[in-house]
């Protein structure tokens, strides 16, 4: 409804619902990784009953392919560091086992992101460990991949300075930078 408004309001014709093959390729990648089998797609696009997108995203989302396609792609936003940083390549397997495991067990996000935030440092096979040490537990490097990820908002300009186009300072970025200020490793 909210989006309708504003289109109304933009003057902005809506694009017109996907048709069926369309939907099924968009649920398929979006959902577990990968396209449909032919199969899968002339089954799907076969099927006359009017709930069959319903149905299909359900048995996606029960698919094991829907936890090994997040865990990744919640590893590669959580983590991209390693992608660059061979120091923390070698943490991905417990941490990527930790996501699936959130995931398996229909973890909140709100409840996935405070497990992650408040967990303890310590060097756990199946943890959210490598999260702090890819940002080497520095209170900066949190505090902006934290606001950026979780709040979507990009404090790191305020780090050293005032945001020059936001309301951001930077006393507000080390205020939250305090928050995750004295973390240790335990070993």
């Amino acid at each position: 409804r909210h989006i309708n408004d504003r289109l109304d309001e933009e003057n902005i014709a809506a694009a017109p619902l996907a048709d069926d093959a369309e939907f099924l390729r968009r649920g398929y990648l979006d959902v577990i990784g990968r396209i449909p089998s032919v199969g899968e797609a002339r089954e799907f696009l076969e099927d006359t009953s009017p709930d069959k997108r319903r149905r299909l995203v359900e048995r996606l989302l029960e698919d094991s392919g829907y936890v090994t396609h997040f865990a990744t792609y919640w590893r590669t936003v959580m983590l991209p560091e390693t992608d660059t940083d061979f120091n923390t390549r070698f943490q991905i397997p417990g941490f990527e086992a930790w996501l699936r495991e959130k995931l398996t067990e229909n973890k909140p996000y709100d409840e996935l992101v405070y497990e992650l935030l408040t967990a303890p440092i310590e060097g756990q096979q199946l943890s959210p460990t490598a999260f702090y040490s890819s940002k080497e537990i520095k209170p900066e490097n949190l505090a902006a991949s934290t606001s950026r990820m979780f709040l979507g908002v990009r404090l790191e300009c305020a780090q050293c300075h005032n945001h020059p186009f936001d309301r951001w300072e930077q006393r507000e970025f080390w205020e939250f930078a305090a928050f995750f200020a004295g973390l240790e490793r335990n070993n």
